[in-house]
């Protein structure tokens, strides 16, 4: 079952300009960049979702569900330019790329330094930050949302978006009697520094290991996935 999670976070990405075109310091508490944050993260969760486990479909934290989608693949939160040629010898690279666009991802970073902070601003401040004159204006808030819009920006204009290109391993736990995943570097990574993964299930751990020239086990599936 799938949501257009995209449209949901630029519905949300409007009403917080329209928050922060209306002057009103007031209301720029009550802007909905963390709507926005949620819905994009959950769009990129989406696009795991043969890989992510089922227990995670009920994490509502961004950050939380970002890093859970880290362990299936480490790449998750990085800016990928896909781009295409003919090679003119099989094996080596074309001279000749045609560039199809960026997926520029909403960051852990980002959002770490961003969505708790927006959450702050919702609370009365407590008795130690009046004490201590750490009291949020709304001149930081402004520059808060202000700030948070460029990055949503530029993950809401991407012209590709939701890439997920690596080697994933599907791997039956008997024990736990549920499917986990795995991303290993592609080939042209260094395997060694993804010589061991541990893999974590409700009611017990495994350690699965592929290490450089080893192939795979016959507990362990690898496909290549190439999705947009």
């Amino acid at each position: 079952m799938s949501h257009n999670f995209r449209s949901d976070a630029r519905k949300s990405l409007e009403l917080a300009r329209k928050e922060l075109a209306a002057g009103d310091d007031e209301r720029l508490r009550h802007a909905e960049l963390r709507m926005c944050v949620e819905a994009i993260t959950y769009d990129r969760a989406e696009a795991y979702k043969d890989e992510l486990p089922p227990e995670e479909y009920e994490t509502w934290q961004p950050a939380k569900l970002l890093q859970a989608l880290l362990v299936i693949d480490p790449t998750a939160n990085s800016a990928k330019t896909i781009a295409f040629g003919k090679e003119d010898v099989p094996g080596e690279p074309a001279k000749e790329m045609h560039v199809l666009g960026t997926d520029t991802p909403l960051t852990l970073k980002v959002i770490k330094y961003h969505y708790d902070a927006l959450g702050n601003f919702l609370h009365v401040p407590t008795l130690k930050q009046i004490q201590n004159g750490n009291v949020t204006t709304p001149e930081k808030v402004r520059q808060r949302c202000e700030a948070l819009v460029i990055e949503l920006d530029a993950t809401l204009n991407s012209t590709i978006f939701n890439s997920t290109i690596g080697q994933f391993s599907h791997i039956d736990c008997m024990a736990a009697r549920n499917r986990s995943s795995v991303a290993f570097p592609t080939p042209s990574s260094s395997w060694r520094q993804a010589a061991s993964t541990v893999v974590r299930h409700t009611c017990c751990v495994r350690r699965t290991a592929r290490r450089s020239g080893s192939g795979s086990s016959n507990s362990v599936r690898v496909r290549n996935a190439v999705r947009r």
